[in-house]
């Protein structure tokens, strides 16, 4: 009998599974219950400043995204800190903040 690593079908790794240089936090989101649909609509957001290849909001209204190159991180964080044309309602009257 051949022994064979066997990986699960667990979850994922979220945006621990991204190098740093490569991802960007986010502020000033609903405190809500995970949610597919809210998690696609940030993306389309940041996908503004690049290639946004990951993104997700936790239950306590803090979010993130990881892009593809460094650079599309600096101009998120140029581009979109302080937007408010996101379809995710802001947890307070004050804007996203992207950093």
């Amino acid at each position: 009998m051949m022994m064979m690593p066997w990986f699960g079908k667990g979850k994922g790794k979220g945006l621990r599974g991204f190098a740093n240089e490569k991802k960007v936090w986010i502020g000033g989101l609903p405190e809500a219950p995970p949610d597919v649909e809210k998690n696609k609509k940030l993306k389309e957001h940041m996908s503004q400043a690049g290639e946004c290849i990951f993104a997700e909001i936790n239950r306590s209204g803090v979010g993130g995204a990881a892009f593809k190159n460094p650079e599309d991180v600096q101009k998120a964080v140029t581009m979109l800190n302080g937007s408010t044309d996101v379809a995710i309602e802001p947890r307070s009257p004050q804007a996203m903040q992207v950093g």
